[in-house]
């Protein structure tokens, strides 16, 4: 009915805004400068490197709350996947991710996202 289409219209567009959080990261992530009044590039200040962690860890936090099954700290595993398949790695644990590992996750999900439109 109506009602279950917008519910799954709601679930859809929420995912969505966890997807763009985790795209968020990496770009917090990545901010090695940040441009002056004047135009100037400058260096990340101690006190802004610190910044960019907790906003990191805030969304790290609520990816984890918000799609466990995607990011959450827990790994678990069956013996056999659906239909007696292969094993899915069921969550990834964001925090133990080089930069490199979450530049190809981020790629990954853009990826989905075009082949879902």
């Amino acid at each position: 009915g109506e009602a279950t289409e917008l519910a799954t219209q709601y679930s859809r567009a929420r995912e969505a805004g966890y997807l763009l959080l985790a795209d968020e990261l990496v770009a917090i992530a990545d901010e090695n400068y940040t441009t002056a009044e004047d135009g100037t590039r400058e260096r990340l200040s101690n006190e802004a490197i610190a910044r960019n962690r907790l906003r990191v860890d805030t969304r790290k936090w609520m990816l984890s709350k918000m799609l466990p099954k995607m990011y959450g700290d827990k790994v678990t595993t069956e013996h056999t996947g659906k239909g007696g398949g292969p094993i899915q790695l069921a969550a990834v644990d964001l925090r133990n991710l080089s930069d490199q590992e979450l530049i190809e996750m981020e790629t990954l999900m853009k990826k989905i996202e075009d082949n879902s439109k």
